[in-house]
């Protein structure tokens, strides 16, 4: 299999066939059966209906069942829509347990199912069918249910910014 540098910033990646597979069992197991995918092109979206760029995710209300693959610049915005609009989805995230989106994520409550893919594995590729060099940190499929989240108030992305974990969260961080 060709691998391809991390850097490849003007690519179109897609996640590998067998991991979305994976991914839609886990969800299926949870009852979320992905209708929509929120973050996709043309050339790369693994769902019939599916939003680019152009139609803005965000402008949307997310109130089918979702498949996530965002960018992960946006993630911290992700997190706050779907804590929001009481999203249920199945993501793929970098497993990042210090990113602020993270821990808003987890205090949040609203994971029910979660799958670690390791470094080694080749998670996502490009148009060409070339994957993607091997991250440093392992990936994770994440199953969220949405209307879990009961919330002291409404969402807003001051929140999820200022969120610092608590000495019970960073503990059990260490243990993940």
């Amino acid at each position: 299999e060709k691998t391809t540098p991390v850097t490849a910033r003007n690519e179109s990646w897609q996640l590998a066939p067998d991991i979305f597979v994976q991914a839609l069992q886990l969800g299926k197991a949870a009852n979320i059966v992905p209708v929509v995918d929120l973050f996709a092109r043309k050339q790369n979206a693994l769902l019939e209906q599916y939003y680019t760029k152009e139609d803005d995710a965000f402008k949307q209300t997310w109130n089918q069942d979702s498949f996530i693959n965002p960018p992960f610049r946006l993630l911290p915005r992700v997190v706050a829509k779907i804590l929001q609009d009481q999203t249920n989805a199945v993501m793929i995230v970098p497993d990042w347990h210090t990113a602020k989106w993270w821990i808003t994520l987890m205090r949040s409550g609203i994971i029910v199912s979660e799958l670690v893919l390791p470094s080694h594995l080749a998670v996502y590729r490009n148009n060409e069918g070339n994957f993607m060099t091997k991250p440093r940190w392992n990936t994770r499929i994440l199953v969220v249910k949405g209307a879990l989240y009961q919330p002291e108030k409404p969402i807003s992305m001051a929140r999820v910014n200022q969120s610092r974990p608590s000495r019970e969260i960073a503990s059990h961080q260490r243990w993940l």
